[in-house]
């Protein structure tokens, strides 16, 4: 976790600790009282307000602190197809350049996790900075040639409407 998401989750307890309080305050009221009685509709009506409060507020910040989004690694390796559909891409950003080819030539992944990477500049750059050496290593291989343009044949027919 980083620092600012710690910090973050920290100002999240805070916002939160009085709702708590109040919530624990009205569980504690209501067990007490009988039920069927107008104190204790009362304590279980605050109860609900307070985890109303709390709720919109973990709701807030789940909204404002979104999951970073993992980068694929040699640990957790891509598809074939996936991995060549980044050596395409690397292959365009380097004969071109990164940004044309992001806006241009982005890459379609199929594994939809990868998506959101396709979609964001700078974590794209990183997937590409992540992988150079396998990227580097791919064209090293004597069917790189004939791999690479069996992938571009293929990504051409998946985006083909089907007939």
């Amino acid at each position: 976790m980083t620092t600012d998401r710690h910090l973050a989750l920290m100002a999240l307890m805070r916002e939160i600790e009085d709702p708590s309080k109040a919530y624990q305050r009205s569980v504690r009221l209501a067990a007490a009282l009988g039920s069927d009685t107008p104190q204790w509709d009362s304590a279980v009506e605050k109860g609900k307000a307070a985890l109303d409060d709390i709720e919109q507020a973990v709701r807030r910040w789940v909204a404002a602190h979104p999951e970073p989004i993992a980068l694929p690694t040699k640990d957790t390796p891509l598809s074939d197809y996936d991995f060549i559909e980044l050596v395409v891409f690397a292959h365009k950003a380097e004969s071109d350049d990164f940004g044309y080819a992001f806006e241009n030539y982005p890459p379609r992944f199929e594994a939809p996790e990868l998506a959101p990477i396709a979609d964001d500049y700078s974590l794209l750059r990183q997937l590409c900075d992540e992988w150079r050496e396998a990227v580097d290593e791919f064209w090293t291989r004597p069917d790189a040639g004939v791999a690479y343009d069996e992938h571009n044949a293929e990504a051409r027919r998946r985006r083909q409407p089907a007939v």
